[in-house]
């Protein structure tokens, strides 16, 4: 995993890719839930497209969830995503 021209070493690579997989839903209490969340959010911006995909689709189920700390953590790690991506501001609204 690359951020602003450097690798992560392979230890945070994994613990990225473990966070992704471990963090759906209903597979854990929502309070470790939250904490591995925000843990993903240190670990932005992903570089490759699946793992963005995957983490867009995540936060997105945050946004829908019924608490609110999650709801809120959804729409930051959303708009950090939003911010890491250079070509959505110039591509302008749909």
């Amino acid at each position: 995993m690359q951020a602003s021209g450097r690798e992560y070493p392979d230890p945070i690579q994994k613990l990225f890719t473990d966070l992704l997989h471990v963090v759906g839903p209903g597979q854990m209490h929502w309070r470790y839930s939250l904490r591995a969340d925000a843990v993903l959010l240190f670990l932005l911006p992903p570089t490759d497209a699946h793992s963005a995909s995957l983490l867009t689709q995540h936060y997105l189920r945050l946004v829908l969830s019924q608490l609110l700390s999650q709801r809120s953590l959804g729409l930051t790690g959303l708009l950090y995503l939003l911010r890491q991506d250079d070509d959505w501001a110039q591509v302008g609204p749909m």
